[in-house]
């Protein structure tokens, strides 16, 4: 018996709509269109934090700008 294939939105749903990709409203974008779940990178800064981006340089995405200045900054 041959299963289902499982169909998954790549960092969300940026292909259907023009959303950001890898965001929560991609992600949800994704759902509401019939996907069973989403592809993502995770990805973590020298000090364990977590940062869902698919580029290796966070210095390439706008969403850089937007993160807290101390966000890639080692607590002392």
């Amino acid at each position: 018996m041959a299963m289902a294939p499982i169909l998954l939105g790549h960092r969300g749903a940026r292909a259907v709509h023009s959303v950001p990709e890898n965001t929560i409203v991609s992600f949800d974008l994704a759902l509401e269109h019939g996907c069973d779940g989403v592809e993502f990178d995770l990805r973590l800064t020298g000090c364990g934090r977590a940062l869902v981006c698919h580029n290796a340089k966070v210095g390439k995405i706008t969403v850089a700008a937007q993160l807290p200045a101390n966000y890639f900054t080692c607590p002392g």
